[in-house]
Parts: structure tokens; sequence; C-alpha cells
């Protein structure tokens, strides 16, 4: 009996120990767990913190991004218009440069052009004082040359221009010699003796260019006096002698080279008034229709000396030296 009292004290005292024992780490325990409590609570706050700064967070990085986002658009426009800039540039140094060139090389033709607007401003007063010089000369030369001493020479020149001609008023001057087409008709030999009369004799064809000439001007008359009854204009050649042996007023014979026959021509023929029946002895120059077509530099016909024709008179320019 003693023995289990005293073996249930000790078991109470284990209890009690145990019970102390479990009281303390009770007491431990809930200590713990309200330190626990408190740090989950703390843990708790701070998540719910760090949900809202994340939340935060991550607004700001979204508007980060889209800032982001709109600031490389504005970056590649700045390039892009950067860019532009800079070639713009390029272009406005390039046309700068040309400027510079274009502009120094004004100034240079300036500088020139002073100096030859220089250079001629020396030259008109040194060509003001030569006019001056020959405006007197001048004076003193016309006084002269208006002088009643010298009035014939103004029958070949104009008095407004000065300009005088080698050929008398009514002659016309060609391969130095002067031309007179007769506006009356006479026969052959009146129209010879007019002509050595005037110091000349009828014309003489020497070269194409004389009878193009010629022909040309028996033409021009034709055109420019329709009311004259014109048929034709005596020159200088005649076979009188020797009936188809042709010579010139000047003694020479007619050239093979230069033969200007109208068609069928000549043929002696006789006229009906021709009582002598002389035959056609004397050569004239018959004005084509039109000039420069066909042939019309075939223009000679032999005519009856005794008719009356026009006459083409030529004597040698005057000498002036």
């Amino acid at each position: 009996m003693l023995n289990s009292t005293k073996q249930l004290q000790i078991e109470n005292s284990q209890l009690e120990q145990l019970l102390n024992s479990t009281v303390q780490n009770f007491t431990r325990l809930r200590s713990d767990y309200d330190q626990l409590k408190l740090l989950m609570n703390a843990t708790q706050y701070n998540f719910t913190l760090s949900s809202a700064e994340k939340t935060r967070l991550s607004k700001l990085l979204k508007n980060t991004m889209q800032e982001k986002a709109q600031l490389q658009v504005g970056s590649q426009e700045l390039n892009m218009i950067l860019m532009s800039t800079l070639e713009n540039c390029s272009l406005v140094e390039e046309e700068n440069r040309k400027l510079n060139q274009h502009l120094n090389k004004s100034l240079r033709m300036i500088s020139l052009t002073m100096a030859e607007n220089k250079h001629m401003n020396q030259l008109l007063i040194k060509e003001q004082q030569t006019s001056k010089q020959l405006q007197t000369e001048n004076k003193k030369q016309r006084s002269i040359l208006f002088s009643e001493k010298l009035s014939f020479i103004w029958r070949l020149c104009n008095r407004s221009t000065l300009q005088c001609t080698r050929c008398l008023p009514g002659w016309v001057e060609h391969a130095s010699r002067c031309f007179f087409l007769s506006p009356v008709a006479e026969k052959w030999e009146v129209a010879r003796r007019n002509c050595l009369e005037m110091g000349g004799d009828l014309a003489v064809v020497l070269s194409p260019e004389d009878q193009a000439f010629l022909t040309n001007l028996t033409y021009q008359f034709g055109q420019e006096n329709p009311q004259v009854n014109f048929h034709s204009a005596w020159i200088g050649l005649q076979d009188m002698v020797k009936e188809g042996t042709h010579f010139w007023v000047n003694g020479k014979r007619i050239s093979s080279a230069l033969r200007y026959w109208k068609d069928m021509e000549p043929n002696n023929a006789i006229a009906s008034w021709d009582h002598d029946r002389a035959g056609q002895d004397c050569v004239a120059i018959v004005p084509p229709r039109h000039v420069g077509v066909g042939k019309w530099l075939n223009s000679w016909d032999d005519i009856v000396c005794g008719g009356k024709r026009h006459y083409l008179c030529e004597t040698m320019v005057l000498s002036w030296s």
C-alpha cells in the first residue's frame, strides 16, 4: 500500500513536472504563436503593400512601355527629320558653294567690266575729240565740195549721203563698165552714133554675166514701161560685111563660146517692107517673158538694120584716181 502510494506520489510528481513542462511549452508555444501571428499579420500587410506596389509598378511599367514606344516612334521621326535636314544642309552647302562660285565669277566680271568701261570711257573721250576734229574737217571739206567749181561732180553723187557712182545719171554700172538703155528707138547706125557721142559705143557681150545683165536690163525696162512699144534693143553685133560672119563693134569676131541666139536665129529673113532686100544684118536683144527660166539667156535676134529699135550703149566707168 505504501509502495503504491509512494509510487503514485512519484507518478504525480512526474505528472506535475510533465504538466509544468507542458504548461511551459504551451506558454512558449503560445508566445511563439502570438509572435507567428504578428509575423503573419505583418507578412499579410507587407504582401498587401507588395501587391499594391506591384499593381502600381505594373501600371508604371505599362505607361513606361507606352512612353518608350512613343519615344521610339518620335525618335524614328526625329531621325528621319535629322536625315532630311542633313540632306537639305548638304544641298544648301552645295548651293552656297555654287553661289559663291557665281558670286566670285560675277565679281571678277564686274571688275573686268569696270576696267573695260573705264577703258571705253577713255576711248569715248578720245573718239569724241576725234569726232570734233573730223566734224571740223568735214565742214571744211563740205565747203569745198559744195563750191561752184566742183558742181559737175554732184551729177554723180548724192548730196545727202555723199555716195558717188562711177556712171553718169541714167547709166548702170556692171563689170567696171557703164550701160545705158535708150528710152527711144532708132536705126542701128543712128543708135551707134548716139552711143559714140555719149563717149561710148553699142554694148558688147564679153561673158555670160554680161549676157545675163543685158537681158535682164531689157526685161526690167519692159516690165516698168508697159505703155512703151518695146520690141528689142540693139547691141554692137552685125554681119554687114559678110552674111553669117558677125563682128562686134570693137572689131572682134563673135566667140563660139558666147552665142546666145534665139531658136531658129539668125535666119536673115527679108522683111516685107525691105525693098532693098538688105536682109537682117544687125543684132538686138529681145526681152524674154521670164528671167531665170529655161533658155531665157538665148535672146539674140538678127533684124533689119534700117528698122528702129531701142539700143544699149556702154562706156568705161569714170576714174576717181
